[in-house]
C-alpha cells in the first residue's frame, strides 16, 4: 500500500537517527575544538588564555539526563530553553535540539537541529574585545559546517539559515544557530 501512494521512503526515516547525530555532534566538538570549551567552563574575561580542558573535563560539562546534576555545572543542554527558566548567575552554554524535521517527497526529509547560546550580559566580553558568543558560533561553524556524519546524505549544513540574536530573559542573550541535513 505505501508504494502505491509513494510514502515507503517518507516512512522510512527513523527518529532514532537524530539522538545519534545529536552525539555525534557534541563527539566532534569534544574532538575539534578547545576555546568553545574554555569560553563555557571559564566565567573569566581571560578565558581564552586559561588551560585547555582534558576529555573528562569536558564529558563533566554535558548534560546526562541525571537530575541530581547542579544545573550551573552542565554547560551544553539537550533541553530547549523556556520561557521564565531560572538561570543561574554569570554562566554560558549550549543547548543542542531536534529543532524541526521537514518531511519532504518520498525521497528525502530534512532534520534541523538548533543550537542556542546563551550567555549572562557580565560575560559577553572578553579580554581583547573578543565577544564570547562570537568565538562560541565561530567554533561551532568551523567544526559542524560540512561535517559528514553517518545517516545524513551530504553533509551537515549551516548554509541557507540565520544566526539570530536573542534575549532569553532580563540577563541572559545569545544566539540561535540551525544546523540541518537531509537524512538517509
Amino acid at each position: 500500500m505505501s508504494e502505491q501512494l509513494g510514502t515507503d521512503r517518507l516512512f522510512s526515516y527513523k527518529l532514532e537517527n537524530v539522538s545519534l547525530i545529536i552525539s555525534k555532534i557534541i563527539e566532534s566538538l569534544i574532538e575539534n575544538s578547545e576555546d568553545i570549551w574554555k569560553v563555557l567552563k571559564y566565567d573569566s574575561p581571560n578565558a581564552l588564555e586559561l588551560d585547555n580542558l582534558t576529555y573528562d573535563e569536558k564529558l563533566a560539562l554535558i548534560d546526562k539526563g541525571i537530575i541530581t546534576t547542579k544545573p550551573n555545572e552542565i554547560k551544553i543542554k539537550l533541553v530547549p530553553f523556556s520561557s521564565g527558566q531560572i538561570l543561574n548567575d554569570a554562566m554560558t552554554e549550549i543547548r543542542i535540539l531536534d529543532y524541526n524535521t521537514h518531511y519532504g517527497d518520498t525521497i528525502d526529509t530534512t532534520q534541523t537541529f538548533q543550537l542556542q547560546i546563551l550567555t549572562h550580559y557580565t560575560l559577553w566580553v572578553l579580554e581583547g574585545g573578543n565577544l564570547r558568543c562570537n568565538i562560541i558560533k565561530k567554533e561551532l561553524i568551523s567544526v559542524l559546517n560540512q561535517m559528514r556524519v553517518d545517516k545524513v546524505i551530504g553533509s551537515l549544513s549551516f548554509d541557507n539559515t540565520n544566526s539570530s540574536l536573542q534575549y532569553w530573559n532580563g540577563e541572559f542573550m545569545g544566539y540561535t544557530m540551525n544546523l540541518h541535513g537531509i537524512m538517509g
